[in-house]
C-alpha cells in the first residue's frame, strides 16, 4: 500500500502491511482518517490514521480473494470477490467492518466491481458476464446475464439510470464499454476503437468520463459515451484502476508500478485577444460582435508545445417582443418583457416606437394605454452595438356597458337599479351621466334608484378618463297601485266591527294615506283599519293615495245578522191556570222585543202568538192556554233594533196531567214529561182543596206515572212539579215548572174567574146524555162553540149552537174526565166532566 501527501510527486510505504504474501486489489476512504482494503484470501485491511497503519478485520468466511471494496456511509460497506469453488462473494458490514455478513447473491462468478448509487441500491460486475443489482442496501441482489464470454472488471453510474460497465472477453482479444440508461435492465455496447481488455472506468460528469485498458490505452467521451477517443499514456503497461479527485486531475496505475497523473499545470496564451476577458487562461470568455476563430498555445512545465484552435460562429442578435393583446378601449395592456438570444454579460437597452400611450419607452416590458390599434416596434440593442427589432400589435376592442336587468315596480314605489357593468379593464375611475334625471336620486352613480308612476327608460352613458363611451339602457315598468280591503264583516246590531288592515303592493318608503267612505259609524275615517258600528248594511269603500299621489280603491261590505237565538229558562203553569214562559234577559242596547211562539195543531209548526218588550219583564202568561186541556211547546226569539229577528229557541213543553181511580180510594196519575232540560225528580202534590196541596211523593224523571194507593175519600185535587236546574232572573218567576191541578171533583174544575158562569153541565158525573146551558149576556143569541176533549187535550167532538141549551149524546164516550170548552163573544170558559 502505497500514500503520497503532495500530489503524486512522493509515495511511501503504509505500515502495518500483514507479513503474509497477498496481492491487494481495492482500496477506499470513508473519510480521511478511515480506510479498507482488500486482497488475496478473502483478506480486509483497515486504518484509522490516514494509512499510516493498518490491521486486519476477520470477515468470516473462506475466500480465493477479494477484489472490490466501497462503503455507502462510516458504518456501511460492501467487499466483492470469489469464494471456494468459484462461488460468489458479496460480504457487507454495518458497523464499520467489524463484524460482516454474506448476502445471497444468486450468482456463480467472481465479483470485480462493485458500486452504489444511493444508500439502497448498488451494482456489482464480474466474471462470465454476470451483472447484479440491489435496491435493499445489498439484502437481496437479482442477476442480469449479458453475456458468458465477458469478464466484467468495472461498474460505475452517473446518475439514478445512467451507468457504464467494462471489460473484455476471457480470451483477452475483444475490450467492451456498454452503457444502461433504465437502471439496468438494458445495456448497450458502445464502440471504444481498441480491443484491449477494459479495467477500469470514471465519470468526472454526466458526458465526461475515462476508462484505462491493457497496453496503456487510456479513453475518453465528452458524449456520455457514445464516442470514446484514445489518448496518449506514454507508456504500454496495462493499466488497471483511474481516479479523479476532481476535474482536473487523475490517477492512473497498473502494471510494473505504473503511476500515471494527469495535471492541469499547463501555461495558455490565446490569439487574437480581441474580446477575450482573459487570453492567458484555459477557458477564456468571448465577446465579440463577428464570427472569429481563436488558437490556443499550450506549454507544460517541461516546455512541450502544443497548439489547437477553437471557432466562435456569431448569431445574428434577436428580439421578441411578446404575443399580441387585446385591451378594452381606455384599458391598459402590459406587454410581455422583451426576449432576447443576448447571452453577453452587458446590459441591454431597449427604445419603444411609437411612445404614444406608454408609460416608460426605455425599459423592456411597459404599459400601454390607447384608445386605438396600435403596432408598436422594440429595438434592442446591446452596449457593443448589435441591435434586433420586434413588433407587438395592441388591438383595442370597443367599450361596452351594461345596465342591468328591465325592473318591475309599483306605482309609487323605487326600483334600485343595479350596478352598471363593463368590459373596462383600465385603473382609472369611469363616469356614468343617466338620462332623464326624473325620477332619479342621483343620475352619476352607477346604480341610482328611480321612484315614478308611469312607464319609463333610462339611457346610462359611460365614460373612461380617457373618452371612451358606451351607452346602454334599461326598461322600468310600472304596475298599478294596488289596494286590499280585507275581508267582509258581518255584526249583530249595535255591534262593532273591526275592519282589517288594509294591504297593498306599495313598495316605496313614503307613507300611504287612507280615506274611508262613507264615513257613517266609523271611530275614524282616515286610518288603515277603522272600526264600524252600525244599525244597518253598509259597503265602505277605501281610496289609498301614494305620497306621489298614485291612487287605488277597495270595498269591504258590513252586514248586519240577527242575533243568537236565546234559550227558555222555563215554562209552567201559573196561579190563574194559565201556561208561563220564563226567559233570561240577555243585556243589550240593540233589542227591540221577543217573539212568543207556540206550536199548532200541527207537529213542529209554530205560530207567534205574541211580542213581549226588552223594556218589559221577561215573564210571559198565556191567557189563551188551557192547561186542564192540554200541554203545549213554546219558543221564543229576539227582534232586534234594526228589525231582523234572531232563530227560534229549543222548545219547551208544559206538563198535562190526568187522574183516573183504581181500585177503591187508589187514584192513578198521568202526566206528559216535561221537554226543555233534562229532568231528574218529579213532585207529585195532593190536596182535598186546590190551594193547599202537599208533596206526598216524588218520581224519576224518566216515569210519566204515578199511583196514589193510600188517597184519603171525597174530593182530591193533585198537581206534578219539576224543579228547573237553571236559574232564571226574572223577578216573581217560577222557580219551578207545576202541571195543571186535576181533581175527581165534578164541580171542581179549576176555571178562570171571569168564565166559570158563562154556562152549566148537567149531570156530572153522567151516563148517556149531558145538558149545557148557556148563559149569554146579550141578545139575540149569537154563535156559540162547544168542544169537547177527552184528557190528552184531543177534540173529540165539535159544534155551534145559536141558542143557549144543548144535549149531547156521550154513551159512546169511554169511562173518564173530559173536557168541555165553551166559546162565545162574552168569553171562554172551560170545564171538566165524568163518564161512568
Amino acid at each position: 500500500i502505497l500514500k503520497t501527501t503532495n500530489g503524486g510527486s512522493d509515495w511511501i510505504a503504509a505500515q502495518g502491511t500483514p507479513p503474509e504474501a497477498s496481492r491487494l486489489f481495492s482500496i477506499y476512504f470513508t473519510d480521511i482518517n478511515t480506510g479498507y482494503a482488500t486482497g488475496d484470501h478473502g483478506r480486509v485491511l483497515k486504518t484509522i490514521d490516514a494509512g499510516n497503519n493498518w490491521f486486519s478485520v476477520p470477515t468470516n468466511g473462506t475466500f480465493n480473494f477479494l477484489r472490490s471494496i466501497t462503503f455507502t456511509d462510516n458504518n456501511k460497506g460492501y467487499v466483492g470477490g470469489q469464494g471456494v469453488a468459484e462461488a460468489p462473494g458479496i460480504l457487507k458490514t454495518i458497523d464499520g467492518g467489524i463484524s460482516w455478513t454474506s448476502p445471497v447473491s444468486g450468482a456463480n462468478c467472481s465479483i470485480n466491481s462493485i458500486y452504489f448509487i444511493d444508500a439502497d441500491t448498488g451494482y456489482a460486475v464480474g466474471d462470465n458476464g454476470k451483472v447484479l443489482k440491489t435496491t435493499d442496501s445489498g439484502t437481496n441482489w437479482t442477476m442480469q446475464t449479458i453475456g458468458n464470454n465477458y469478464s466484467f472488471k468495472s461498474v460505475y453510474f452517473t446518475g439514478p439510470n445512467t451507468g457504464y460497465i467494462c471489460g473484455g472477453n476471457n480470451n483477452n482479444t475483444n475490450g467492451a464499454i456498454l452503457k444502461t440508461i433504465n437502471g439496468g435492465n438494458n445495456w448497450t455496447t458502445q464502440t471504444i476503437g481498441t480491443t484491449n481488455d477494459i479495467n477500469s472506468i470514471f465519470f468526472i460528469n454526466s458526458n465526461t468520463g475515462y476508462a484505462v485498458a491493457n497496453g496503456g490505452i487510456i479513453l475518453k467521451t465528452i458524449n456520455g459515451g457514445t464516442n470514446w477517443n484514445v489518448l496518449t499514456s506514454g507508456t504500454t503497461s496495462d493499466l488497471n484502476s483511474i481516479y479523479f479527485p476532481d476535474t482536473n486531475t487523475a490517477y492512473a496505475v497498473g502494471g510494473n508500478g505504473t503511476i500515471l497523473k494527469l495535471s492541469a499545470d499547463l501555461s495558455y496564451e490565446w490569439t487574437p485577444a480581441a474580446g477575450l476577458d482573459n487570453k492567458n487562461i484555459q477557458n477564456p470568455k468571448a465577446t465579440i460582435t463577428n464570427s472569429a476563430k481563436y488558437f490556443v498555445t499550450a506549454i507544460n512545465s517541461d516546455g512541450c508545445i502544443t497548439i489547437d484552435s477553437v471557432s466562435v460562429i456569431v448569431n445574428s442578435l434577436t428580439a421578441n417582443a411578446g404575443a399580441d393583446k387585446t385591451i378594452v378601449c381606455g384599458g391598459t395592456a402590459q406587454i410581455d418583457n422583451v426576449a432576447s438570444n443576448y447571452t453577453g454579460t452587458g446590459v441591454l437597452s431597449y427604445n419603444w416606437f411609437p411612445v404614444t400611450g406608454l408609460d416608460d419607452s426605455t425599459i423592456k416590458n411597459p404599459k400601454a394605454t390607447i384608445t386605438n390599434n396600435t403596432k408598436y416596434y422594440v429595438t434592442v440593442s446591446t452596449p457593443d452595438g448589435c441591435a434586433a427589432i420586434d413588433s407587438v400589435n395592441i388591438t383595442v376592442n370597443s367599450l361596452t356597458a351594461n345596465a342591468g336587468a328591465d325592473k318591475t315596480i309599483i306605482c309609487g314605489g323605487t326600483a334600485q337599479l343595479e350596478n352598471v357593468t363593463s368590459n373596462y379593464s383600465g385603473t382609472g375611475t369611469l363616469s356614468y351621466i343617466w338620462s332623464p334625471v326624473t325620477g332619479l336620486d342621483n343620475s352619476t352613480i352607477k346604480n341610482p334608484k328611480v321612484t315614478i308612476i308611469n312607464n319609463a327608460k333610462y339611457y346610462v352613458t359611460v365614460t373612461t378618463p380617457n373618452g371612451c363611451a358606451a351607452i346602454d339602457s334599461v326598461n322600468i315598468n310600472v304596475n298599478s297601485l294596488t289596494a286590499n280591503a280585507g275581508t267582509d264583516k258581518t255584526i249583530i246590531c249595535g255591534g262593532t266591527a273591526q275592519l282589517d288592515n288594509v294591504t297593498s303592493n306599495y313598495t316605496g318608503t313614503g307613507a300611504l294615506s287612507y280615506n274611508w267612505s262613507p264615513v257613517t259609524g266609523l271611530n275614524f275615517d282616515n286610518i288603515q283599519n277603522p272600526t264600524a258600528t252600525l244599525t244597518e248594511n253598509t259597503t265602505y269603500t277605501v281610496t289609498v293615495t301614494t305620497p306621489n299621489s298614485c291612487i287605488a280603491t277597495n270595498s269591504v261590505d258590513v252586514s248586519i245578522i240577527p242575533m243568537n237565538a236565546i234559550e227558555i229558562c222555563i215554562v209552567g203553569v201559573d196561579s190563574s191556570n194559565k201556561n208561563i214562559v220564563i226567559w233570561n234577559k240577555p243585556p243589550s242596547l240593540a233589542i227591540d222585543s221577543f217573539y212568543i211562539y207556540r206550536e199548532t195543531n200541527i207537529t213542529n209548526v209554530y205560530q207567534k202568538i205574541s211580542a213581549v218588550s226588552y223594556d218589559s219583564l221577561s215573564v210571559f202568561i198565556d191567557n189563551t192556554s188551557s192547561p186542564d186541556v192540554q200541554s203545549n211547546k213554546y219558543k221564543i226569539s229576539i227582534k232586534d233594533e234594526c228589525g231582523l229577528e234572531s232563530l227560534k229557541s229549543a222548545y219547551h213543553k208544559t206538563m198535562h196531567l190526568a187522574i183516573n181511580q183504581g181500585m177503591g180510594n187508589t187514584w192513578n196519575l198521568i202526566w206528559d214529561p216535561y221537554e226543555g232540560f233534562t229532568v231528574s225528580t218529579y213532585n207529585v202534590y195532593r190536596g182535598t182543596l186546590p190551594n193547599n196541596l202537599q208533596l206526598i211523593g216524588t218520581s224519576s224523571g224518566a216515569n210519566t206515572q204515578y199511583s196514589d194507593l193510600t188517597a184519603p175519600s171525597g174530593y182530591l185535587y193533585y198537581q206534578v212539579e219539576v224543579v228547573s236546574p237553571n236559574s232564571c232572573s226574572p223577578s216573581k218567576s217560577l222557580s219551578s215548572s207545576r202541571s195543571n191541578i186535576a181533581t175527581n171533583n165534578p164541580n171542581g174544575i179549576y176555571e178562570n174567574n171571569n168564565t166559570s158562569g158563562l154556562f152549566s153541565i148537567y149531570p156530572n158525573p153522567v151516563n148517556d146524555k149531558i145538558e149545557i146551558s148557556v148563559f149569554q149576556k146579550s141578545l139575540p143569541l149569537t154563535s156559540v162553540g162547544i168542544e169537547i176533549m177527552n184528557a190528552e187535550g184531543q177534540i173529540i167532538k165539535s159544534l155551534n149552537i145559536r141558542e143557549n141549551k144543548a144535549v149531547i149524546d156521550v154513551s159512546d164516550f169511554a169511562s173518564g174526565m173530559y173536557f168541555v170548552r165553551v166559546i162565545t163573544s162574552n168569553g171562554l170558559a172551560l170545564k171538566k166532566f165524568i163518564k161512568k
